[in-house]
Formats: C-alpha cells, sequence, structure tokens
C-alpha cells in the first residue's frame, strides 16, 4: 500500500495494531515548521515517519518509509509497523533502567533547532511540506 493509505490505516486504528496503538500517547504533526530538530531526527524525505517516545524525549525507535505509489507495498506494511510498537513497548518495560542504551539513538545537533530557524525557509508559505522537505534535505545534507 501507499504511505497515504497506510497513514489513513494508522489513523484508523487498523485492527492488526490497534491493541498496540492504544497503549501510546498518539500525536498527529501535521505541519513541521516548528518541530524541535533536536528531537525529531530523521530523513526528511520521508512520506511516512513515526517516533516512540518516552514523555521525557528520550527516543525508543523510529519508523518510517519513502515510497511511491507505484512501489509502496514493498516499502511499507501494517506487520512491520506492528513490530516496530511491540520493539518499542518491550523497550519502555524496561525504562528507565536502559536510559543510558537510548541515548545513541539521538543524532548530532543541527544547525538550527527548528525548519522556521533556516534562513532559506523564509519567504516560503508557512506549512509549505514539499519547500520545508527539500530545504532541510538539502541543507542537512550537506
Amino acid at each position: 500500500m501507499d504511505c497515504k493509505a497506510f497513514d489513513e490505516q494508522v489513523v484508523r486504528r487498523d485492527p492488526q495494531v490497534q491493541k498496540l496503538i492504544d497503549q501510546f500517547v498518539c500525536v498527529r504533526m501535521v505541519q513541521g515548521n516548528a518541530m524541535d530538530l533536536t528531537v525529531f531526527q530523521f530523513d526528511y524525505d520521508l512520506t511516512f515517519a513515526a517516533f516512540f517516545m518516552n514523555a521525557d524525549k528520550s527516543i525508543y525507535g523510529r519508523f518510517g518509509s519513502r515510497s511511491s505509489r507505484k512501489d509502496g507495498t514493498q516499502d511499507i506494511s501494517m506487520e512491520g509497523f506492528r513490530e516496530a510498537l511491540t520493539a518499542a513497548l518491550e523497550l519502555h518495560k524496561g525504562y528507565p533502567g536502559n536510559k543510558a542504551s537510548l541515548a545513541g539513538k539521538q543524532g548530532v545537533q543541527p544547525r538550527f533547532k527548528t525548519p522556521d530557524e533556516y534562513p532559506s525557509l523564509k519567504g516560503h508559505e508557512a506549512g509549505s511540506r514539499s519547500a520545508m522537505r527539500e530545504i532541510l534535505f538539502g541543507e542537512v545534507s550537506r
């Protein structure tokens, strides 16, 4: 399935993952220009991304995909998402005893804390996903 269809299944709580998702506090970010890049570090060219984290911002894991509609069935699956949810819950069971081992899941400090702070994003319409993705992908990968 493509990422749009996958996203819809997640939002509607697909039966394959419903019991697992119900154990999380779910937050859906549809606009990311002000997101904290010191916490939310990922490939900015993804079409779907999920973060599994503790309330103190410790990252348990990430799940994501970059897929075109043509090959979406090869790149993302509800089974894979279920496995990621299960692994995050297992890490949460061991928390805070395993907190030190999770420290490596945070990357290096970005040059700017939020996408809005990137000089090249200035002048682009707020909420423009493609502008943010193109700018971040280009600037972060330099």
